[in-house]
């Protein structure tokens, strides 16, 4: 659990520690035995899903200790960072600590002076040691596992449930109690025994869901200096969430008014951040709609106080753009010159399924996939419409593209003089870039490979 190699450490604080629980008068001392005055150590610590390095987070060593001081430092989980990058994790909720292990199998060498909480965390982590020891031993011994097995399997994952629960009973005023707490599942009602099994396993799923986040107590402000809560929510997104754009949407309106329930600051602004990233990240067809709602609903609204003003203009401008190309919203008429030089509207071309492609006959990546397109088209063009819109102001080197493809059928359009700007209209910050429409001139997908358009047009 706690030896993982950390891929990346920022050297800077994304929040400020203003409204965190604070320990004053910090001094922690680690006996590392196989480690030295020549070893460079560090403190780092969790911020939601991210970890940072502590701005005195480079440890002095002296008569055999390595030193953490400050003045203030809020608490948290932290890592103490071994040279080859690797660590151990502990709880920071008292000012002052020793704790003295070895680099090379820092968990079950452990010891513990002076706190209560990382004792008691420490147990716990040699505890489940134990335990998956036994249960990885039953699995190799019996590479069949029979019932009396699995019997024994079940009881030990059930011996470690039960350590667990009497660690959240029995110290449900420390951290470590609210650090378990937090990470438990939730109880929830099983289905009547009448249910049919789909029906049960439908009934348990939305209960499940619904009592997602009982177990997390907000209010404990420590817990937004851990991976626990943005680990969650991810995992709500993921794993309870049907993964359409508006699904996702929904869930993140439940996470955001279940957030607003308390009176944590940092909790809202860690996953307004979080959220928002996550969303302008990810490459999911049609995500971009949930990034729009965060920046319109948080951003542009003046709640999100911590982003500056250059930040915020390129977010409006970012969303604005996106917001022109939203999927289940109107896709925006444009009219340009057809290759006879007809001026055509987007609104009177009359078609079922529509594939709008903005490309360029200079651009490698839009020959392959003009090329793609037009193989597609050949088999299938009876079932759907191409609307090909060159960008690019080379008219002769266009219409020459068009005769030596031999890209008959489709309706061309040339954006002549650059009369419009696409860029700014229907995202086309480059080159090629499809967008789908239905028979209302309705976006059903965007920025998709023409491989996929046959099954997602059901052609």
């Amino acid at each position: 659990m706690l030896l993982r190699l950390i891929l990346t450490i920022v050297a800077s604080v994304l929040f400020s520690l203003a409204n965190a629980q604070i320990l004053d008068v910090v001094h922690l001392k680690f006996k590392i035995s196989d480690l030295g005055q020549t070893d460079s150590c560090q403190i780092a610590y969790h911020v939601g899903a991210k970890q940072y390095i502590h701005s005195n987070g480079i440890l002095t060593y002296h008569e055999g200790y390595f030193h953490f001081e400050a003045d203030s430092v809020a608490a948290g989980l932290y890592l103490f960072v071994f040279p080859d990058k690797s660590y151990f994790e502990f709880l920071l909720n008292e000012p002052q600590f020793t704790m003295s292990t070895i680099s090379s199998d820092p968990v079950p060498n452990m010891v513990v002076a002076g706190s209560e909480e990382n004792r008691v965390f420490y147990d716990y982590l040699n505890y489940l040691n134990t335990k998956r020891g036994i249960s990885e031993r039953l699995t190799t011994e019996h590479s069949q596992a029979n019932e009396e097995i699995k019997e024994q399997l079940n009881q030990v994952n059930k011996q470690v449930e039960q350590y667990r629960a009497s660690v959240i009973s029995n110290h449900s005023d420390m951290m470590v109690g609210q650090f378990f707490k937090a990470n438990q599942e939730p109880d929830f009602p099983k289905a009547p025994k009448t249910m049919s099994a789909e029906k049960a396993r439908i009934f348990e799923f939305y209960q499940y869901r619904k009592r997602y986040f009982n177990n997390i107590d907000l209010n404990k402000e420590y817990l937004m200096y851990t991976p626990i809560v943005s680990q969650k929510v991810a995992n709500y997104l993921e794993k309870c969430t049907n993964p359409s754009p508006d699904s996702q949407l929904v869930s993140v309106q439940r996470i955001m008014a279940w957030v607003q329930g308390f009176d944590n600051p940092t909790a809202f602004k860690l996953l307004i951040i979080e959220i928002t990233n996550r969303y302008a990240q990810s490459k999911k067809l049609c995500y971009d709609k949930v990034y729009v709602y965060m920046v319109e609903t948080y951003y542009m609204t003046g709640k999100a106080d911590w982003a500056d003003e250059a930040q915020l203009a390129r977010m409006k401008y970012r969303s604005q753009v996106l917001g022109n190309v939203q999927c289940g919203s109107k896709a925006l008429n444009f009219t340009l010159k057809d290759s006879t030089g007809r001026d055509v509207s987007l609104y009177d071309v009359h078609a079922d399924k529509m594939v709008i492609i903005f490309w360029r006959p200079d651009c490698g990546h839009c020959k392959k996939v003009t090329q793609a397109l037009r193989s597609l088209y050949q088999e299938k063009g009876s079932r759907f419409t191409v609307v090909a819109v060159n960008v690019s102001q080379d008219k002769e080197k266009w219409m020459e593209y068009i005769r030596a493809n031999k890209l008959n059928g489709w309706l061309h359009l040339y954006n002549e003089g650059e009369a419009r700007d696409f860029s700014k209209t229907h995202d086309v910050s480059k080159t090629p870039k499809l967008i789908i429409l239905d028979k209302n001139k309705t976006i059903r997908f965007k920025d998709i490979g023409v491989e996929y358009i046959e099954q997602l047009l059901g052609i």
